[in-house]
């Protein structure tokens, strides 16, 4: 892991020692997160149907 700055080293660091741990996003959130990627995909897909025309 290269090029990481001081606030990277330090999570980093915290994590390696198992101050940090991982935790499953609520049911809240994943309906959130799944709103953003839907609506992701369908902005790059308009943008990409735009990009092909001849």
């Amino acid at each position: 892991m290269k090029n990481l700055d001081k606030s990277e080293k330090e999570i980093l660091s915290e994590y390696d020692k198992g101050l940090l741990k991982s935790t499953a996003p609520s049911k809240a959130k994943l309906a959130k997160f799944k709103a953003a990627a839907t609506a992701t995909f369908r902005k790059e897909k308009k943008s990409a149907s735009r990009n092909h025309r001849f």
